[in-house]
Order: C-alpha cells, then structure tokens, then sequence
C-alpha cells in the first residue's frame, strides 16, 4: 500500500547502453519510504540494436522495445529484496535471449529510509519492473507513420548488426 514515485533516465558506460530507474515506494501508516536503484546495463549486441533505432531518429522507440524485452525476461524470474536493516540489500542478475545473443545486467539496490518500525520489508523489484512496463505503454505516443516505418526497418535487420 502506499504510492510509488520513480524516474528514468539513460546514457553510456562505457561503450553499453544503460538505463536507470530510481524508485521511492511510500508506505502507507508506516514512518518510512523505501529507495530502490534499478540498473540495467545492455550488452553490445542490444547497445548495437538501440544505436540503430537512434540513427533512425527513434530512440524512444528504442528505449520502450528494451524495456518491454526486460520485463519480457523478468517475468521468468522473480526478484526481490528484503529489507531488515537500515542497510543497503543488492541484488545482481543476468538476463538472456540465447537466440538473439542479447543479455541484460541488472544490479538492484533498496534501502528504507525513515524510522525503523522493527518489521522487515519485501521489495519486490519483479513488481517495479512490472509497473514501470505498464506505465511506459499508457504514455507512450502512437507513433508517426514516418517513425512507424522507420521502426519496420530496424526490426527488420539481424540483431547485432549496426549499419
């Protein structure tokens, strides 16, 4: 219960594509907030493919398609922390799609933040992802035929491929 504000935002580190979500779950009746870090780091095969929705001038197409193929991989798994210090929990792991060669890292971090109410707290990471996926298709705009078509033609090419 409680409400759920996060953010995103994007980048390189290194020569891979990562992007960044930063969650703050409020819970309700309880004197605390919990602060989750999501990081997703794309290997070169998937920085590769969201090069090519860039130079089509569709990253943000780019960006929902990677999205949508973590949640699709997350959904194999369940992730979650549990909170019972005031201390950092972690959490690492490997997505793959064996037939395409493309893998995602993810490293998870969560801490509450506020009194300790002396119970422990489940983080389910598996839910963030979940709600930021359903949240990324409710604001996303249809795209242009233009766009649409430049879309088509990325898709089209082998993954790994960067022209």
């Amino acid at each position: 219960a409680g409400y759920i504000d996060w953010a995103v935002d994007w980048g390189y580190e290194g020569d891979l594509f990562k992007l960044n979500f930063t969650l703050v779950q409020s819970l309700l009746g309880m004197p605390c907030t919990i602060l989750t870090q999501v990081s997703l780091t794309c290997n070169d095969v998937v920085t590769k493919r969201y090069e090519q929705f860039v130079n089509s001038g569709v990253d943000w197409m780019g960006r929902l398609v990677i999205t949508e193929a973590l949640i699709d991989l997350a959904n194999e798994d369940d992730f979650r922390l549990i909170l019972d210090s005031q201390y950092p929990q972690e959490l690492n792991a490997k997505l793959e799609d064996k037939k395409r060669g493309a893998s995602y890292t993810i490293h998870a971090t969560s801490r509450r933040l506020g009194e300790d109410s002396g119970k422990d707290q489940l983080v389910n990471i598996s839910g963030y992802l979940k709600d930021i996926q359903a949240y990324m298709r409710r604001i996303s705009r249809a795209p242009t035929t233009d766009e649409l078509a430049k879309f088509i033609d990325v898709t089209k090419t082998p993954f790994g491929i960067n022209e």
